[in-house]
């Protein structure tokens, strides 16, 4: 028996109906593609953010140094109230170091070796300020503690230098992914 013909209000609706799926399907398409976009993006965002994060260790262990360094030299107490201020901002830096790369084991490795080597070196430099008040005059004591802090410092270089290249590392993945997805966004328009 032959198929009998489709009524043109019946094809009218059908070809409506078949339009509107398709219209809807291709709006859910755009907004997964916009929203994996939008994800991808904030990656590269937080990427950054750790990245300036490692530098704002340096940073403060830096105006650490420079503090023990002016007061060791000159004793003037200015040096020693920045010390203090430093000496507190330190922790704050690595503690949102450490909370950035939660996400990262190998941060969060390389995070625990900074610290430990951070602290370190703050202790030694609490020791030379303790030691410019309680004897100014004991040079080689001052010598012998800027030479416990070489190998800290070289030690702190590197762990810092390897964050960096993780994150470098991490940054061009995730630049790549959202490039990606902007073109693939792209294609569905």
């Amino acid at each position: 028996m032959p198929a009998t013909p489709m009524p043109a209000r019946q094809k009218a609706r059908t070809a409506f109906f078949l339009g509107i799926g398709l219209f809807v399907a291709s709006g859910v398409a755009v907004y997964i593609s916009a929203d994996r976009f939008i994800a991808s993006e904030e990656w590269v965002v937080h990427t950054h953010e750790v990245q300036s994060s490692i530098d704002n260790v340096d940073s403060a262990v830096a105006r650490v140094g420079r503090a023990r360094l002016g007061y060791v030299s000159t004793g003037n107490d200015v040096f020693l109230s920045d010390f203090t201020e430093a000496v507190a901002r330190a922790p704050e830096a690595l503690d949102r170091l450490r909370q950035m790369t939660a996400d990262n084991p190998t941060q969060q490795a390389l995070s625990k070796k900074l610290e430990k080597t951070v602290h370190d070196r703050l202790a030694i430099y609490e020791r030379a300020m303790a030691l410019r008040k309680a004897n100014p005059g004991d040079l080689a004591g001052q010598d012998e503690l800027n030479r416990q802090t070489v190998p800290l410092l070289s030690a702190s270089s590197a762990i810092t230098r390897q964050m960096q290249l993780e994150e470098q590392h991490m940054l061009a993945l995730r630049q790549s992914k959202a490039r990606n997805l902007q073109i693939a966004g792209m294609a569905l328009f």
